[in-house]
C-alpha cells in the first residue's frame, strides 16, 4: 500500500543506462506497482512479466498523448537517464499538469563527469539524438556560445561519426575532449582526443555521449579580443574594384538601427565586398548572418573577410538571387537589411516582409532617390511603421600634419517596423 501512495496517474521513472544494478530496489518496487508499464524494450525487459501488469509499447510522435490517457492507471513509463534530462518527461508532465509524477535516475551526463574527474553542474548539454546536426547550428550556437566546456547527446552506430565531422567544421579548430559509449553498462568504452580523432574512434554501440572543452579562443572564436572590443576597419577587408562596399560610417548607422543584434538572425540582401556582413557578423553573437548574393566572384570575396573577420560559423553565404526560392533560410529573421537589390527593391521588400518575426525591423540603405521612394511606398502600403535618416557620411583622414574630412555619398537609410 506504500507503494501506491506515492504513485499518480501517470509515473515517469529515469532508468540511467538500463542497467538494473544502477536502479534502487525502492524504484523497482514501484515500478512492479503500477498497473500498466510503458517502455522501449531494452529496458522492459529487465522485469520478469507480471500477471497484473499490463505491458504496452511507448509509441511517439502524436500518438504519445493519446497513448497515455488511455492506458490502465497507475501508469508507469520508463526512460533512459534522467527524468527531465531531455526525455520525453517533460512533454508528459506539461500535457497531464498534476497528474505525473518523476523518479528521477543517473543521467549519462553525470556519469560522464564522474568518469573524468569533472563536475557536471552548469554544463550546456546539446541533444543530437534522433536529430540531424543540419537545422541544429542555432541551438547549439545559443547554447555553447562563450561557454568553456559543453556536452552533446549523441545517438547510436555510425551516425555520431558523421555528427562529430560535421561538429568538427562547425566549430573551431582545436576542440578536443572525450567520448562516452554504453556509458553504466558492461560495454563501457571512453575515448579521448580532438574531434577528427574521435570521429575515428573504433567503437560504435547503443548510446553516445561527448564532453568537449573549448580552444583558447572559444568554440567559435568568439573570445577574441579584436572580435569584441573594436570596430572593423575599411583597410581590414579584402577588396575588388568592381564589388562595392558599404563604408564604415554607413555601416555604423546601419548597425545602430538594427539593435539589439545579439542573439539575433539576421537576413542580408546583397553581400557585396561582405564589409556590413562582416560588421554584423561580429555584432550578433550566437545569432546568424544569412547573406544573399548572385554574383559568385563577390560571393567568394565576402565568404574570404568573412572567414578572417568573424567567429566561426557566423555567416552563412547563399548564391542566388533575392527572392531566392527552394532555399532553407532558418527563418524567422528578428533583423533584415537590403543592401543590392537589382532593380527588384519592391518585390525583395515583400518577400522579406513575409520572413520578419513579430517585433522585427527591416532597414534599407538607398543610394538613390528612386530606391528610397520605393521603399518607403512599399513598406508604408504592407503596414509598417516606417521612418528614415539622411545621411553625408564624412571620415577624418590625415593630410600631412593636419587633419581633413573626406566626404563620401549620401545616403538615405529607410528602417520599417513590423507592428
Amino acid at each position: 500500500m506504500s507503494e501506491l501512495k506515492e504513485l499518480r496517474e501517470i509515473n515517469v521513472f529515469g532508468m540511467g543506462s538500463g542497467n538494473p544494478q544502477d536502479v534502487p530496489e525502492r524504484i523497482w518496487d514501484l515500478i512492479r506497482s503500477c498497473g500498466a508499464l510503458m517502455g522501449d524494450p531494452r529496458l522492459t525487459g529487465h522485469l520478469p512479466p507480471l500477471e497484473w501488469q499490463l505491458r504496452l509499447p511507448l509509441p511517439c510522435g502524436e500518438e504519445l498523448i493519446p497513448a497515455l490517457e488511455g492506458a490502465p492507471k497507475p501508469l508507469g513509463v520508463l526512460v533512459s537517464g534522467d527524468t527531465g534530462f531531455f526525455s520525453i518527461a517533460r512533454r508528459i508532465g506539461a500535457s497531464f499538469p498534476g497528474r505525473v509524477r518523476l523518479f528521477p535516475g543517473v543521467s549519462s551526463l553525470q556519469i560522464m563527469a564522474s568518469r573524468i574527474g569533472e563536475s557536471w553542474a552548469n554544463v550546456p548539454v546539446v541533444s543530437l539524438h534522433g536529430r540531424p546536426l543540419e537545422g541544429a547550428e542555432g541551438a547549439i550556437r545559443q547554447t555553447i556560445w562563450d561557454k568553456d566546456r559543453c556536452a552533446v547527446l549523441f545517438g547510436e552506430g555510425g551516425g555520431v561519426r558523421d555528427q562529430l565531422s560535421q561538429l568538427s567544421k562547425l566549430l573551431k579548430e582545436g576542440v578536443r575532449g572525450w567520448l562516452g559509449w554504453d556509458l553504466g553498462s558492461s560495454k563501457e568504452q571512453l575515448f579521448s582526443g580532438s574531434l577528427e580523432e574521435l570521429a575515428n574512434s573504433p567503437y560504435t554501440g547503443r548510446l553516445c555521449i561527448g564532453w568537449f572543452e573549448a580552444p583558447r579562443g572559444g568554440f567559435f572564436g568568439e573570445k577574441e579580443w579584436d572580435v569584441r572590443r573594436r570596430p572593423l576597419e575599411d583597410l581590414e577587408l579584402e577588396r575588388k574594384d568592381r564589388i562595392p562596399m558599404t563604408k564604415f560610417p554607413v555601416r555604423c548607422f546601419v548597425s545602430s538601427l538594427l539593435e539589439p543584434l545579439f542573439g539575433s538572425n539576421v537576413l542580408e540582401v546583397g553581400s557585396g565586398t561582405g564589409a556590413l556582413t562582416c560588421h554584423l557578423g561580429r555584432l550578433t553573437g550566437p545569432g546568424r548572418i544569412f547573406s544573399i548574393e548572385r554574383d559568385l566572384e563577390a560571393l567568394d570575396l565576402a565568404s574570404r573577410n568573412a572567414e578572417r573577420l568573424c567567429p566561426v560559423g557566423s555567416v552563412r553565404f547563399i548564391h542566388g538571387e533575392a527572392p531566392v526560392r527552394g532555399v532553407e533560410l532558418e527563418g524567422p529573421f528578428q533583423r533584415v537589411v537590403v543592401g543590392g537589390h537589382g532593380g527588384n527593391l519592391k518585390e525583395i521588400i515583400r518577400w522579406s516582409a513575409g520572413l520578419l518575426s513579430p517585433g522585427g525591423r527591416i532597414v534599407i540603405p538607398c543610394l538613390l532617390l528612386s530606391s528610397f521612394q520605393q521603399a518607403m511606398e512599399e513598406l508604408e502600403a504592407l503596414g509598417f511603421k516606417t521612418g528614415f535618416l539622411r545621411v553625408f557620411p564624412g571620415e577624418g583622414r590625415r593630410l600631412g600634419g593636419e587633419w581633413m574630412v573626406q566626404g563620401g555619398n549620401p545616403v538615405d537609410i529607410v528602417w520599417g517596423d513590423v507592428v
